[in-house]
C-alpha cells in the first residue's frame, strides 16, 4: 500500500506511515496472543487432550476480540493525541485521523485473523489462511483499494489513500469472519473426534 500510496503525495504518505505505524505497535499484543494460542493448542494435542486445545482457542479468541474492542476504541477517541506523538504539521495531522477511522474498523478483524490462523496452525492447518489471505488481502485488498484510489470505475471520483484503507479493511473483515469461524470449526471437530475436511 504504501508504494501505491506514494504517488499521492508526501501529506498522503506520511498520514498512511503514521497509522501503519500506530496499527503495528498495536498488532503486536494480537500477535503475541496468537503464539500463545498456537503454543497451548500444540502442546494440548500433544498431550492427547483435543477438548483442552479447544478451551485454549476458545478463550484466545474471546480474549483477543475484547482487547482488540478496548484498543481500536482508545485509539479512535484519542486519535488526536497518538498522531500528535508523530506530528505537529495540520495536513497531516488531518489525513492520518480520518484514516484511523478504518485502522480502528479493521484492527479487530485483524486480531480475529491473527489469534485464529495461529490457533490452525497449532492444529498443523496452514494452507487455507493461506488462500484466505491471498484472495481477500492481496486480491480484494491491493486490488480493489487501486481502482478505489486511482479511478472513478466504482465511486464518483478517486477516494485516493482512502480507497486502500476502504479495501484493506473489507479485507481484513471477510477474512476474519472467515478464519474466526474456521478456527472454532476445527477446534471443536478436533474436540468431538470428527474429521477434519480443511486438512
Amino acid at each position: 500500500m504504501t508504494i501505491f500510496i506514494s504517488r499521492l503525495g508526501a501529506d498522503v504518505v506520511s498520514a498512511h506511515q503514521i497509522v501503519a505505524n500506530l496499527t503495528s505497535l498495536f498488532y503486536m499484543a494480537p500477535l503475541a496472543i496468537g503464539v500463545t494460542s498456537s503454543v497451548l493448542v500444540s502442546q494440548s494435542l500433544g498431550a492427547n487432550s483435543p477438548e483442552t486445545a479447544r478451551m485454549a482457542t476458545y478463550k484466545c479468541l474471546k480474549f483477543c476480540i475484547c482487547l482488540a474492542v478496548f484498543v481500536s476504541a482508545l485509539l479512535y477517541f484519542c486519535k488526536y493525541f497518538f498522531v500528535g506523538l508523530y506530528t505537529s504539521d495540520l495536513d497531516v495531522i488531518k489525513v492520518s485521523t480520518y484514516l484511523i477511522g478504518f485502522a480502528s474498523i479493521y484492527h479487530v478483524f485483524d486480531a480475529v485473523n491473527c489469534v485464529g490462523s495461529f490457533s490452525m496452525r497449532g492444529y498443523r492447518i496452514t494452507f487455507l489462511p493461506m488462500i484466505i489471505y491471498g484472495v481477500f488481502l492481496w486480491g480484494l485488498g491491493l486490488g480493489l483499494g487501486s481502482i478505489l484510489t486511482f479511478t472513478d470505475y466504482l465511486s464518483p471520483a478517486p477516494m485516493g489513500a482512502a480507497g486502500y484503507w476502504t479495501a484493506i479493511t473489507i479485507g481484513l473483515t471477510l477474512s476474519g469472519i472467515i478464519v474466526g469461524l474456521c478456527a472454532v470449526y476445527v477446534a471443536r471437530a478436533f474436540a468431538h473426534g470428527h474429521k477434519v475436511w480443511l486438512r
